[in-house]
């Protein structure tokens, strides 16, 4: 059993964002079918697509639909297969290392009575952050668990 794949009309051509989200989710697609699954994943995954197909058209409602099945497949495949996108945990572990490092900015700025060095925990925070998710990334790599898709954050 595979998953099924998105029709793109030749009426879908004009609007670009649609056309990204199109090639997004069939990148997805092709990178989920070349991977053995269970039949309730591909039953979860194939009845959001048919939705999909069944309105799928040139407007921004149709984009937000192909975006929102999107983020639902990748976490289901994330929760329930443990595989995630190139870059997941660099992405994840850069913005929890900034919001870690804020504080460590506000004590450094106290200990040496300056708040101009109120921001400097930031940069740090975010190096450590990336350092830590590249090394997940890697590991993810090695064990098999990555997918070949880029995620793209630009619309979560």
């Amino acid at each position: 059993m595979e998953i099924q794949s998105l029709r793109l009309r030749s009426s879908n051509i004009e609007n670009i964002k649609l056309v990204k989200a199109i090639n997004r989710i069939q990148r997805l697609i092709v990178s989920l079918n070349m991977r053995g699954m269970s039949s309730e994943i591909i039953a979860i995954v194939n009845t959001d697509i048919k939705r999909l197909n069944a309105f799928l058209d040139n407007d921004r409602k149709t984009t937000k639909a192909i975006n929102k099945v999107y983020s639902k497949v990748l976490k289901l495949i994330e929760n329930e297969l443990k595989l995630v996108t190139k870059n997941h945990y660099r992405n994840l572990w850069m913005v929890l290392g900034m919001c870690f490092g804020i504080p460590f900015g506000t004590i450094f700025s106290t200990v040496l009575n300056n708040y101009g060095f109120i921001g400097i925990g930031l940069p740090i925070g975010m190096a450590v952050g990336i350092a830590y998710g590249t090394t997940l990334d890697k590991k993810a790599e090695k064990d098999g668990r990555q997918l070949d898709v880029i995620c793209d954050s630009e619309f979560f």
